[in-house]
């Protein structure tokens, strides 16, 4: 590894940012489109990891739908405004933006291959500029 890890690709910069993130155990994480250099593959591992972690509440900005899709709740932001929000579930059901936004990502990500690219690639907005990310909030359940 070079100085200041400039060897290191985009999603390995982003892991090693989480990992150090997590050894200092704290009570609450932002994660702000912490895994948008990764591929699908790994990002799945990562929302895990995230997910199977107690004791500490958890804000995850993204793009990806996929990183937010289990999260007790998801704010969807339309020009910088908070425009819904609810659970994957609620903003399916009632939510035009989000569903717009889903069924871009579920499309593109179908017609994808899965596997494990050897270096990953920056992944690139689905929605332009109009629509924000979508962010969420994981709490433990007490």
């Amino acid at each position: 590894m070079g100085q200041g890890g400039v060897n290191l690709s985009g999603g390995q910069k982003q892991r090693l940012c989480i990992a150090r993130a997590l050894l200092k155990h704290p009570k609450i994480l932002i994660f702000d489109d912490s895994t948008s250099a990764v591929d699908t593959a790994t990002e799945g591992d990562i929302r895990r990891a995230l997910a199977a972690l107690t004791g500490v509440t958890k804000i995850m900005i993204a793009q990806r739908i996929t990183s937010v899709m289990g999260t007790d709740l998801i704010v969807v932001m339309d020009d910088g405004r908070v425009h819904a929000a609810g659970t994957h579930a609620q903003l399916l059901a009632s939510d035009p933006i989000y569903r717009e936004i889903y069924a871009s990502q579920m499309k593109s990500q179908a017609q994808a291959p899965a596997s494990r690219p050897e270096k990953e690639e920056a992944a690139t907005q689905t929605k332009g500029e109009k629509h924000g990310a979508s962010s969420a909030t994981q709490r433990e359940k007490a």
